[in-house]
């Protein structure tokens, strides 16, 4: 890209007349700066960015020290880093729209077209993985917050064809759709609207997915498991405990779990370093580490959320296994 462009882009100001017209990255860890790249970052870090062999300097504040080198300034580096954002997607894709973390995670879990982009809250991620890549059909956003900010229309997504619900346990669904009739899939029914909207975006933009493929998502994700916190097959067991990455989904999964097996005792268990709480009239257990939970009464109850907001339980779980394995051998 030239520097003169990136001026009229990001409402920057060269300040210079530089020997070099254009650079080939976008970089924002100055520790990561290699020869040709553009640096965007702050006073302190722009030395280092020159000896990495920056062409290029984004910042709000800066003396010269090679002529050679484009100098950029702006008035905040956050702004010109949405401007950067907003013209990336328009220029890369025809179709782009924003999913709530359930919607996001339905749609990547059966998506079979690689000519969609993933765009998540961290928007230096996002600018570097647009820089580089080339134009694609849609670009699909997890975080509203940062497509808001970047002040595109959202995609508004008409209900054309329905899911017809046949029968469904606390986990699975078997439904009609298009005329198709899909038996036990992994979608737990309290998020069927969710899944309804997704597959008409699949329709409306054409989006060759899969639905048989579906596996759960990190919301309302059950894993089955013995007394010896080893993992059992699906189903083996009355008793379950359901992961859950989104705080604010708790509630709602609560009052899923009475209504749909009001025989179920119900727990909720709260990792401690996350110094929240969450109001509700079924026990609350607190747990220091996940060994923790072992020491805890949670196989008294049918059901335990768990909230699992970093998704590391599932690795804690395949690595207490394997180091289970290797005492055996």
């Amino acid at each position: 890209m030239l520097f003169l462009n990136l001026c009229a882009l990001i409402d920057g100001e060269l300040k210079n007349e530089p020997s070099i017209a254009s650079f080939t990255n976008i970089v924002f860890d100055v520790k990561k700066v290699s020869i040709g790249n553009l640096f965007i970052g702050e006073k302190s870090d722009i030395s280092e960015a020159l000896q990495n062999g920056a062409y290029g300097i984004v910042s709000t504040s800066f003396k010269i020290s090679d002529d050679e080198v484009a100098w950029i300034k702006v008035k905040d580096i956050e702004v010109a880093k949405l401007k950067l954002l907003r013209y990336l997607v328009l220029k890369t894709s025809q179709h782009y729209l924003s999913l709530k973390s359930v919607e996001f995670e339905l749609f990547k879990k059966i998506n079979e077209d690689r000519d969609v982009i993933y765009i998540h809250e961290d928007i230096e991620d996002a600018i570097k993985l647009l820089f580089k890549s080339s134009e694609v059909e849609t670009i699909v956003f997890s975080d509203k917050n940062l497509f808001d900010k970047i002040d595109l229309e959202d995609m508004e997504v008409k209900i054309l064809n329905s899911i017809y619900v046949v029968k469904n346990t606390l986990f699975l669904t078997s439904f009609t759709y298009k005329g198709t009739q899909y038996r036990d899939i992994k979608i737990p029914y309290i998020f069927i609207k969710e899944f309804e909207k997704v597959l008409n975006i699949f329709d409306i933009l054409n989006i060759k997915h899969s639905i048989p493929k579906l596996h759960f998502t990190s919301h309302f994700k059950p894993i089955f498991l013995d007394n010896s916190f080893r993992v059992q097959s699906f189903g083996s067991s009355t008793k379950a405990l359901i992961l859950e990455s989104d705080i604010n989904l708790v509630k709602e999964e609560i009052s899923y779990i009475k209504k749909s097996a009001s025989w179920a005792k119900i727990a909720l268990l709260l990792p401690k370093d996350l110094n929240t709480k969450i109001k509700t009239d079924i026990d609350t257990i607190t747990f220091n580490s996940y060994s923790d939970l072992k020491k805890k009464n949670i196989f008294y109850y049918n059901f335990a959320i768990m909230l699992d907001i970093n998704e590391r339980f599932e690795n804690y779980l395949s690595k207490q296994h394997s180091d289970i394995r290797s005492t055996l051998f």
